[in-house]
């Protein structure tokens, strides 16, 4: 079955649309947590902290999205951390998108794909990953066919949800936005490879871009970042999904990772308020549908 397939499978099984960005910074984990100094103990630290979060929203998220920047830090005990906390979130039923960002060409980016998409040597990998589109076809088609080999699923950087994502994906070209012509091209591809796992990554923070871009794109499955701490908010989401409600995520990091530390009892009580706080961005999101 299809990544998009398995995704939509889930959002229907939990009635949810959450997608839980595990992005732990050291200096941000609950006491309990801290106080390690070698890589191997911190990265520990970190595999055990994320057990936690992925336990504490397994019941109310599709997905889950480790960035894999918070975990490189720590040379291969993080890698080792990073494949550790993608096998246990897929042991309890959650589907993991790996948000890498990679992008070459040839067999550089053959390689990538094998190394983040292809089970392979007794590891346990993603079931999709972030790509970059910048190197065009011969970049893109080693991802989308390992990808469908091995049925899995991409998500193109196509309007990101930082501020200065103007200053490149909102140039012009025979006056259309470059964020366009990508969501072009991902259309042309997904025809090109009949390859229904070929996603969009569009930020929470340009809702007007969104609803263009799902009109041009009508049965591409999004990843959306930035709602919560980026500022991004579920009333303005609903144009993301079909008429079922299906083939969109929306995606909270920090807003659930630390949700904690606004509390008076939040080292005490972390799992349970990263729990409540899920929960609650779940039927925030599903009520904007």
């Amino acid at each position: 079955m299809s990544f998009r397939n398995n995704l939509n499978n889930a959002i229907i099984e939990k009635n949810s649309r959450l997608c839980v960005g595990l992005d732990p910074q050291i200096a941000n984990l609950p006491e309990c947590f801290k106080g390690a100094k070698s890589a191997q103990d911190i990265a520990n630290n970190i595999l055990e902290f994320n057990k936690v979060v992925i336990d504490a929203c397994a019941e109310y998220a599709a997905c889950i999205k480790p960035q894999i920047a918070y975990y490189e830090i720590l040379g291969h005990e993080g890698l080792r951390c990073y494949e550790e906390t993608t096998a246990y979130a897929q042991s309890q039923d959650l589907l993991v998108v790996g948000d890498a960002k990679r992008g070459d060409i040839g067999s550089t980016s053959q390689a990538y794909a094998d190394a983040h998409l292809k089970n392979q040597y007794g590891l346990k990998r993603p079931d999709a990953l972030t790509v970059n589109p910048f190197f065009g076809t011969d970049g893109i088609e080693p991802f989308i066919k390992t990808a469908k080999a091995e049925n899995k699923g991409i998500y193109l950087l196509v309007k990101t949800s930082n501020p200065s994502s103007a200053e490149i994906q909102d140039q012009l070209i025979n006056n259309e936005p470059l964020y366009r012509h990508i969501a072009k091209l991902l259309t042309k591809w997904e025809q090109k490879y009949q390859f229904d796992s070929l996603g969009a990554v569009i930020g929470a923070t340009h809702p007007e871009e969104l609803k263009l871009l799902r009109e041009l794109m009508p049965n591409t499955p999004l990843l959306i970042p930035g709602y919560g701490a980026q500022g991004g908010t579920a009333d303005k989401l609903s144009p993301a999904f079909n008429a079922n409600g299906l083939d969109a995520v929306i995606n909270s990091s920090r807003g659930i990772l630390y949700s904690w530390q606004k509390e008076i009892n939040g080292q005490k009580e972390f799992k349970s308020i990263i729990a409540s706080t899920a929960k609650a961005s779940r039927d925030d999101i599903n009520k904007a549908i």
